[in-house]
């Protein structure tokens, strides 16, 4: 064989060899640039796990300040999209001045004491994060809400003849409501956080209740106690207080009168709520 004829041969080889072996070191690059991204965007999604934290606990002072309520709200984020959340909350006890009710005639004095306010509330909620961030940004949710607010209070009667009498009146209003929500929210630290929710928008079905029990200190009261309350229920059917009751129905019992009355009503919900991640 000639010289050139094995210089060409070995040449020809060793560039297939090369060729061979470049192949090789292409295909290994390439995997390892895929294991290498993989590793990254694991490593990315960790650390995005750790930075955005799924639970949040929330409390809303609007509904403290003019509502005289202590609304708390709980928030799980299940993915960037979909949070859940649960409100819950209740009516600091009061006294509203229905001692201003209070009168004094010839015939009859009355003296009524404050009525006590209490009551408590519900509020399911599922969120929907526009910008696909959730917990932050602009938000639509579909929540219900149940509540209940009852009053008490008492009155005191005297005719000025004898015959005295004390009746305990107690107001309960239920609602059952479901509207829709917007609103925005921010995260403004590591754990802090803020809810600003706005036009709330919900239609409720509410029944008021109301009974009436009186007790009567009288010797003759038992005497006649019916002919009494008869002789007055036909009065209060004949004024003009019939024309309300001909559309409740209410129920006239031995001691005092009750009530339940539903009806249907629109409302609102709004608040900037404070809230702390973890």
């Amino acid at each position: 064989m000639k010289a050139e004829h094995c210089s060409a041969f070995f040449m020809s080889k060793n560039l297939y060899f090369c060729l061979v072996l470049l192949r090789k070191a292409f295909v290994i690059l390439f995997f390892f640039s895929i294991s290498t991204v993989g590793l990254s965007v694991k490593g990315n999604d960790s650390l995005n796990t750790l930075k955005i934290q799924k639970r949040m606990v929330k409390y809303n002072p609007m509904g403290t300040l003019v509502w005289k309520s202590v609304p708390l709200y709980y928030e799980q984020r299940m993915n960037k999209v979909i949070a859940l959340s649960m409100g819950v909350g209740f009516i600091i006890p009061h006294n509203i001045k229905t001692s201003k009710l209070s009168f004094e005639k010839d015939w009859l004095s009355a003296n009524f004491n404050d009525a006590r306010v209490t009551g408590y509330f519900f509020t399911p909620e599922i969120k929907f994060y526009l910008g696909g961030k959730g917990p932050k940004g602009f938000y639509i949710s579909r929540y219900i809400r149940y509540g209940k607010t009852n009053m008490k209070f008492a009155g005191d009667f005297d005719d000025n003849n004898g015959n005295t009498a004390t009746i305990d009146v107690s107001v309960t209003l239920k609602e059952y409501g479901t509207g829709r929500q917007f609103g925005a929210q921010w995260i403004l630290g590591k754990h802090v956080m803020l809810d600003f929710f706005f036009i709330g928008l919900r239609t409720s079905e509410y029944t008021l209740q109301f009974e009436a029990d009186a007790t009567v200190k009288s010797e003759q009261w038992n005497q006649w106690q019916e002919e009494h309350l008869q002789s007055y229920y036909d009065w209060l059917d004949d004024s003009r207080f019939g024309v309300v009751l001909e559309k409740l129905p209410y129920e006239f019992t031995k001691n005092g009168i009750k009530f339940s009355y539903p009806f249907t009503l629109g409302n609102f919900r709004h608040g900037i709520s404070i809230g702390y991640r973890f």
